[in-house]
């Protein structure tokens, strides 16, 4: 019986043993083509982008300055919260705080 017990034990660790690779090799795979997918989509992204500036010159070059600052501010905020610094919302409510209270 005790042989039994044992072996059955095995079982269960082999399969969760399988059962891990396989998420892992699934996991790797699904990364890879995502990869893949980002490639193809920052090169269809930059097809876009000169079609557009060939098309509309300096008009699309005027609409796509806003963005691109928006898309800098927002990267920046990010970057600011990941250390830990304040984003310039907590700030702007400090100072309101801070004259509110004075």
């Amino acid at each position: 019986m005790v042989v039994v017990e044992g072996h059955q034990q095995e079982k269960p660790s082999t399969f969760l043993s399988l059962l891990s690779k396989l998420f892992n090799l699934l996991k790797q795979r699904l990364f890879t083509n995502l990869q893949q997918e980002y490639v193809s989509l920052q090169e269809l992204l930059v097809d876009w982008d000169d079609k557009l500036t060939q098309r509309y010159g300096e008009r699309y070059t005027q609409v796509k300055q806003p963005w691109q600052t928006a898309q800098e501010s927002y990267q920046q905020t990010k970057d600011k919260i990941q250390k830990g610094e304040p984003s310039t919302t907590e700030q702007y409510q400090a100072v309101a705080q801070d004259k509110a209270a004075g």
